[in-house]
């Protein structure tokens, strides 16, 4: 097995913003908020080097998720799962998506090494988040158009 998995998602979404992509998406799906109650970030014009940094505020963060998207940078921050326990990043591309005149974005979560379930007799593996991701993000209003999992 790998020491890394991470799943790729390019999506169609109607909202105007990553940041109130980013909103709705850490009430429904996953949380942004850490375990220790701050939020983290790469800072703006990061450029690849995944400099995470705490804020305090998840206000703090949506400011950096529009300014990157403005630039279309590209830009990451931590997510947090609740019933594993853990926290991992989600990486953001923005796409040009010339057949809808909806926002398109690529979401690259990684994950570390895989993780006991709570309750459970098995790990977590591909079909576990994806099980969780696409129903979610498909209530949401999403239309994912690719799919992409690694392990490496």
């Amino acid at each position: 097995m790998g020491l890394t998995r991470s799943i790729t998602i390019q999506l169609l979404t109607n909202h105007s913003r990553l940041s109130s992509f980013m909103k709705e998406f850490s009430e429904k799906v996953w949380t942004m908020k850490s375990w220790s109650g701050t939020y983290s970030s790469t800072p703006i014009d990061d450029n690849g080097n995944f400099d995470y940094q705490d804020f305090e505020t998840i206000e703090e963060v949506f400011h950096i998720l529009d300014d990157s998207e403005k630039k279309k940078q590209t830009t990451a921050l931590s997510v947090y799962h609740p019933i594993t326990g853990e926290d991992f990043g989600l990486h953001f591309n923005f796409l040009d998506y010339e057949y809808s005149k909806q926002n398109s974005y690529e979401l690259n979560f990684v994950f570390a090494a895989e993780k006991r379930l709570k309750n459970a007799p098995r790990h977590t593996d591909f079909s576990y988040y994806l099980n969780e991701l696409i129903p979610k993000l498909e209530k949401m209003g999403c239309i994912l158009y690719s799919i992409e999992c690694s392990e490496f």
